[in-house]
């Protein structure tokens, strides 16, 4: 996935831009979050940004408290973890578990036109995933009011080994052996970037309730 930290923070230019678009989606939302989770890339700069926003509430640190207790956050903020992530259903599925009922699950994804400029094979490392499809998969899990829109981010590099590079460092590419050239003046990279939030479903009773005065009693 999408690595945390380098010493090119150009590199991370793209997780750094999507983070920032979640935390303004956060902020239409309304949410006053009391415990919350970032995770993914870009993390550094969301934490700041989540205890700058709401210095009362508690910012757990994935690596040292996941797995999370059951219902036990409110808000869980995940930047580009989605495409490398092999089972979604099984990843949405533990974040309902974790999230209290009507918590808010707020994410970014990226769609099959990333990277469109490009033909790369089996040296491409994450899984493009159709906006459609997370969709319907969030209505089928039964998350609330799944909304989800779609936005394109172009970078463009004078040297196409920078372009390479940083695809490597963000875990877009299995690694180069040889350097590479090109006459072009500059080189194209586009990510279809995809927002999703949903609201964390509220348990059905299953208890039955008759009102009194439809009870008869039989002697």
């Amino acid at each position: 996935m999408l690595r945390l930290h380098s010493e090119n923070e150009k590199a991370f230019l793209l997780a750094n831009e999507v983070g920032e678009q979640l935390l303004a989606r956060l902020a239409l939302t309304l949410a006053q979050p009391k415990v919350m989770v970032s995770l993914g890339a870009g993390i550094n700069t969301l934490t700041q940004a989540l205890q700058k926003c709401y210095p009362d509430a508690t910012l757990l640190i994935p690596d040292a408290q996941l797995p999370l207790p059951d219902h036990s956050v409110d808000l869980i903020i995940a930047n580009l973890i989605l495409p490398w992530c092999n089972d979604l259903g099984v990843l949405f599925t533990e974040w309902q578990r974790a999230l209290r009922p009507n918590g808010l699950l707020l994410f970014s994804s990226l769609g099959p036109d990333t990277l469109r400029e490009w033909e790369f094979g089996d040296k491409l490392v994450p899984h493009f995933i159709d906006m459609h499809n997370i969709g319907d998969l969030l209505t089928q899990m039964q998350w609330s009011d799944p909304v989800l829109d779609v936005d394109y981010v172009t970078l463009s590099y004078r040297e196409i080994n920078t372009l390479f590079s940083d695809l490597e460092i963000n875990g877009f590419l299995k690694s180069r052996e040889t350097p590479l050239s090109s006459t072009k003046e500059k080189h194209l990279a586009t990510y279809e970037v995809i927002y999703g939030s949903a609201w964390c479903p509220v348990p059905v009773s299953r208890e039955i309730k008759i009102p009194l005065e439809q009870v008869r009693v039989t002697r």
